[in-house]
């Protein structure tokens, strides 16, 4: 039986996509959670920026393999008063937008408005963005960026036929990928275009002057960043760690389990992705030229990305703004031979979510005092929530609004599932899981804060002399600390030896592992002891010895 859908409406749709947005990523619950390890560098860089070079200074260092523009985007946003968290998340939010906007406008200039809200609906709603995106990195902005300069590069050379403004447009592109995530920029940007095949192959397109000055474009952007980046030449060295780890049983390991992980990690679309890989869909392929050419931006990434000696599952995020465009553009004839059961499969996953859903409700509704009434209900408790429940009262309002949603919006995609369309069963099903996470999840996650309890236990102990204006110490054997210094709301700085405590101040306060006992210059008092990253980290005051002079009597 032939499956038929309706061609959506273009402003609906588009309605209904900028709802789910905001609904998936509600950028109101970006703050919940206090910084991660991975976020806490970005936003020190961001914090002590002074927009004066492009140095990615935090703590007084210059660190090593980080580069600009997200931090230079996310001190804007601080400068603007967003907090910690929701500064930092939401350039990455923001990126994601450009990204989905952009897939948008390329498949609706080439396939029509269906492929178009299919191709967004997969980037923002399958399982490694939701959870990726709404971590503030530099990645999606660099993916942004490099997907832009992969379509103007198709559109300059394939389209319009004017490879010199195709290279010079590219290069800046990509040169501004670098600023965000570095040299893999250029590798990953440059590998899929080696194996391009008529009428887009490079080989003979590399002698034209349009080449030669990308080239000088992209020598330009890393010149400038040498010059402009303070510190060791190594700060912007490439990083060839992973290599040993060639032909070990964890690589094996690896080869076998990657393209099962990257299915799961893309669903609920993954169901609807291959069609564009298949023979019998390809000669019926409008656009043949720009599916070969997403095809095989597409293909060598993911050999690139499967035989890698590092196993990054945030790079995997490469993969999808190809892949989500050829989805849309083969969609109408995959759903019309298997609509049926891609509904099938879908429904399955909706069902799934929308318990989840009910049981969270249900959490949020029921007095504290019925739970232990309930078999089902102790055994979530002992099984899910081992580090207390608390949020369920803390949150009591959002969450049942939330998780209400969340069942209303199953629901209805389970009664409804012959109606609705496979994209929209999709995003539902990404929906009902994103709103539970958002209710669920993420208060669970959140309710200890330690970190930000840590800084407030350091502000109390130091007690009167402590504002922004001080400067706390960090002694050479403690690496990072770089959110709780975010936290802090101070001025640190790293030492490389005991000696580089400045002479002219009376008073230095000392974040050490041990007393700086050999350091006798000082008078050392310990005003606090906490407990970061499983390491316990003294809090030390030190006053100046006075100098004791030798008086000779006549």
């Amino acid at each position: 039986m032939i499956y038929e859908e309706k061609i959506p409406n273009k402003y609906l749709s588009v309605s209904f996509l900028v709802i789910f947005f905001c609904l998936l990523y509600s950028p109101w619950n970006l703050g919940l959670r206090e910084l991660l390890s991975s976020e806490g560098k970005f936003a020190v860089i961001a914090l002590e920026n002074n927009f004066s070079s492009f140095s990615a200074l935090a703590h007084g260092e210059t660190l090593a393999n980080t580069f600009p523009l997200f931090p230079y985007l996310v001190s804007i946003l601080y400068k603007s008063g967003f907090s910690l968290e929701i500064g930092i998340r939401l350039v990455s939010i923001l990126s994601l937008a450009a990204i989905v906007v952009v897939v948008f406008i390329a498949s609706m200039r080439t396939s029509g408005i269906q492929p178009a809200v299919v191709s967004a609906g997969f980037i923002m709603s399958s399982y490694i963005m939701l959870t990726a995106a709404i971590v503030g990195s530099p990645l999606t902005l660099g993916i942004a960026l490099m997907l832009i300069g992969w379509l103007v590069w198709y559109y300059e050379a394939a389209v319009k036929g004017n490879w010199n403004k195709a290279w010079i447009l590219a290069s800046i592109f990509c040169g501004f990928a670098f600023y965000a995530i570095g040299w893999i920029s250029f590798f990953y940007f440059c590998f899929p275009l080696i194996f391009l095949r008529r009428p887009l192959t490079i080989w003979k397109k590399l002698n034209t002057w349009g080449f030669k000055v990308s080239l000088a474009v992209i020598a330009i952007f890393i010149v400038l960043c040498m010059l402009l980046h303070e510190g060791s030449a190594n700060t912007i060295s490439v990083n060839y760690a992973g290599i040993s780890t060639l032909f070990t049983a964890h690589y094996l390991k690896g080869l076998l389990t990657y393209p099962f992980e990257l299915f799961l990690n893309l669903l609920p679309w993954s169901i609807i992705a291959w069609p564009p890989f298949c023979a019998a869909y390809q000669p019926l392929d409008k656009n043949p030229i720009f599916s070969r050419f997403l095809r095989t931006v597409f293909i060598a990434l993911f050999f690139l990305l499967w035989l890698s000696p590092e196993k990054n599952h945030r790079l995997d995020l490469l993969l999808i703004p190809p892949l989500a465009i050829l989805a849309g553009m083969n969609y109408s004839l995959a759903v019309r031979r298997n609509g049926f059961i891609f509904h099938s499969i879908i429904s399955v996953i909706v069902w799934v979510f929308t318990f989840y859903a009910i049981i969270s409700l249900l959490f949020f509704i029921i007095p504290k005092n019925l739970w232990n009434e309930s078999n089902l209900f102790v055994f979530i408790q002992n099984t899910f929530f081992s580090k207390g429940f608390s949020f369920f009262a803390v949150y009591k309002e959002i969450g049942i609004v939330q998780t209400l949603i969340a069942v209303l919006v199953g629901t209805a995609a389970i009664l409804s599932r012959k109606k609705i369309s496979v994209w929209m069963h999709c995003l539902c099903a990404a929906l009902v899981f994103m709103l539970c996470f958002w209710a669920v999840t993420i208060p669970y996650i959140s309710q200890s804060d330690e970190t930000k309890k840590t800084a407030n236990l350091i502000k109390k102990d130091i007690g009167g002399e402590f504002n922004s204006n001080l400067v706390i110490y960090k002694a050479p054997e403690i690496a990072d600390m770089y959110v709780l210094g975010s936290y802090l709301g101070c001025k640190i700085k790293k030492i490389d030896t005991f000696e580089h405590l400045p002479i002219s101040e009376k008073t230095v306060y000392l974040l050490s592992l041990s007393m700086p006992a050999y350091y006798t210059e000082r008078q050392w008092t310990k005003i606090s002891a906490i407990n970061y990253n499983g390491r316990t980290i003294y809090i030390w005051k030190g006053f100046q010895e006075p100098k004791k002079t030798i008086g000779i009597e006549f």
